[in-house]
């Protein structure tokens, strides 16, 4: 088990440990909250520094910082609540069924919703890519389709993207397992409904623990991949894993050996164990340890999305600049993840004329 004073936080907020192992110094606590922003788990490790008294309690100071983020948190959580409802809405009122996935659905499996980190708005929309396409240009003229979604500017400070495909693979074979098994799986998605959790009785479809399971898996995959992973991901998957039973965990495993990603749930659940102290119980599979102190480090590395990476620092640089350096860096995967590796150039060339082919 890792013991960096940042894991041992979160595994308290987490309740899969009940105390720190020692009072953080001042130099510790100021490294902690920095580590907590680029990951955003500011609200989420509030949990935990809210309880502690005496020694183990930060100075005033930090606490009032953390406080403060803690409760911006809770403002833009309710503004991206309000922007999801309004969305689905939108679609409703023209006979189309919506889900939404990750974001607010996600908010619900946590104890505060309100304080985990919200990101964009992502509906998964009941129709065809091209007929969604032709729907957001309506509102939104000029937005450029992408293979699984389109951007959907209906908001200054809340991005929203419209889904017809969940996600995908580079691997074509094995994209349209995917693609088969989201399909198979879509009609109970659409009809989940739950309430909201800002008191107001809003309603809205969200995916099931079920779906979830693989589909975020998949999620955390691809952003390997593209943009890099930070914690915030792993602990969504953690509240996901909470919901799962052991039946659940084996039909999982089962679809992840099919789509290839068996050693990346490994190394996903390495993480798990070695940093936020899940229990054996809770795993869908045994560890990898070699795949995932990889994986660790490159979550530690690149932070929320990647947006603490340098490697993804992509300004003034050419699409030709960007593809090249993407490629070099998505090579260091290749001996966990050889066939999604190979086939993303590939993956790369057919999605350039996809886009093009959209309306």
């Amino acid at each position: 088990m890792i013991n960096l004073p940042l894991f041992q936080l979160l595994r308290l907020s987490l309740g899969t440990a009940s105390a720190l192992d020692h009072p953080f110094s001042a130099a510790e606590w100021e490294e902690v909250f920095k580590q907590a922003k680029k990951h955003a788990l500011i609200g989420v490790l509030y949990s935990a520094v809210e309880p502690l008294e005496g020694e183990w309690r930060p100075e005033r100071r930090v606490v009032m910082r953390w406080y403060t983020a803690t409760e911006r948190l809770k403002n833009f959580n309710k503004l991206v609540d309000d922007v999801a409802a309004r969305v689905v809405h939108t679609f409703k009122v023209h006979g189309i069924r919506t889900c939404i996935l990750k974001g607010q659905g996600n908010a619900l499996l946590y104890p505060v919703p309100a304080r985990r980190n919200p990101g964009d708005v992502d509906v998964w929309v009941d129709m065809a890519p091209r007929e969604a396409s032709r729907y957001v240009h309506k509102y939104t003229p000029g937005t450029k389709a992408c293979y699984h979604h389109i951007d959907f500017p209906v908001h200054p400070e809340v991005d929203v993207e419209v889904h017809y495909r969940p996600s995908y693979l580079c691997a074509p074979w094995r994209n349209r397992r995917l693609q088969r098994m989201f399909n198979e799986m879509r009609e109970q998605q659409f009809s989940h409904i739950v309430t909201l959790s800002d008191g107001t009785g809003r309603q809205m479809a969200v995916p099931t623990a079920e779906f979830n399971a693989i589909f975020q898996l998949v999620h955390l995959y691809r952003h390997i991949f593209e943009e890099g992973v930070g914690l915030r991901q792993l602990v969504d998957y953690y509240y996901v894993l909470m919901q799962l039973d052991e039946e659940t965990r084996c039909r999982t495993m089962e679809r992840a050996r099919r789509l290839g990603i068996y050693r990346f749930a490994r190394a996903v659940m390495y993480v798990m164990s070695e940093a936020l102290g899940v229990e054996p119980q809770r795993w869908l599979c045994e560890p990898d340890a070699n795949a995932g102190d990889f994986l660790l480090t490159e979550i530690m590395q690149a932070g929320d999305f990647g947006h603490s990476d340098p490697r993804y620092d992509f300004a003034h640089e050419s699409q030709a600049q960007k593809f090249l350096r993407k490629l070099r860096r998505n090579f260091r995967f290749v001996r966990f993840y050889a066939e999604e590796v190979l086939c993303e150039p590939f993956f790369r060339v057919f999605h350039w004329c996809y886009r093009k082919s959209m309306p």
